[in-house]
């Protein structure tokens, strides 16, 4: 187990939600609705928005990849659509877009801003020519850039996934993530109320996909694991755009 890599996701992971719920409750406030800040949401100490729930899931993954960047959601941003100045709808969908965008712009601008580290661009070469992990590898890639370099790198690619994580996570329908929130206001009113109805079940579906789901696809011989798919793809994105640091970040 990378115990550093682990200790990174936890932290990249309390980053990343904080920075997905102040987003959301700066939007919230400038259409209207102070409410959200009253609540401390545009707080970033990160316990204000973490969930029980979610922080255990995310502490539960990190344990089982943890050579992966984990996933976990916060409390939902509750927003008062009384006070907001636009259609109470539009303004569900704006608040809870805004968290998503937010986390995309924060990990694309992460793993764009790599490049601009000195020696970062050789990496490319010594990738190619070293061998190992951990302190073998270091002591390889040293010859790029310090020890502590690599180290700063690999929490910034960390960060940039973990942010392309969660906002792909928060595209699920399913509450309290954002998804359930945009599908709600796009619903006609008799479909929105009847999908609102699965609320207090949907968060133990969330449990479900991805812990109970991947255990039974398990025991008949599939392996995917729906953690692991949105990890991957996060990972793709963050490590096409930043290069050289996929050959290091999960092994240093």
């Amino acid at each position: 187990m990378n115990a550093i890599l682990a200790v990174e996701a936890v932290i990249a992971f309390l980053i990343a939600l904080t920075i997905h719920a102040v987003a959301q409750a700066s939007v919230a406030a400038w259409l209207g609705d102070v409410s959200v800040a009253r609540q401390g949401r545009l707080s970033l100490w990160p316990p204000r928005h973490a969930s029980a729930v979610g922080m255990l899931v995310a502490l539960v993954l990190v344990f089982t990849f943890p050579t992966l960047p984990t996933l976990g959601w916060g409390k939902p941003i509750e927003p008062d659509t009384r006070n907001l100045r636009v259609n109470p709808d539009l303004g569900l969908v704006l608040i809870a877009v805004s968290g998503i965008i937010a986390n995309v712009i924060v990990g694309v601008a992460l793993a764009l801003g790599l490049h601009f580290i000195p020696g970062y661009g050789a990496l490319d070469t010594f990738v190619n020519r070293c061998g190992g992990v951990g302190a073998t590898l270091q002591q390889c890639l040293s010859q790029a850039q310090p020890i502590y370099l690599l180290r700063i790198e690999q929490f910034l690619v960390t960060l940039s996934v973990t942010n392309i994580l969660l906002a792909l996570l928060n595209i699920i329908p399913l509450y309290p993530l954002d998804g359930y929130h945009i599908l709600f206001a796009l619903l006609p009113n008799r479909a929105a109320v009847r999908f609102r109805d699965f609320q207090p079940y949907m968060e133990f579906t969330l449990l479900v996909i991805f812990f109970l789901v991947p255990y039974l696809l398990r025991l008949i011989g599939l392996g995917f694991d729906p953690a692991a798919f949105l990890d991957y793809v996060a990972t793709v994105i963050s490590l096409k755009i930043a290069g050289a640091a996929y050959g290091f970040y999960l092994l240093i």
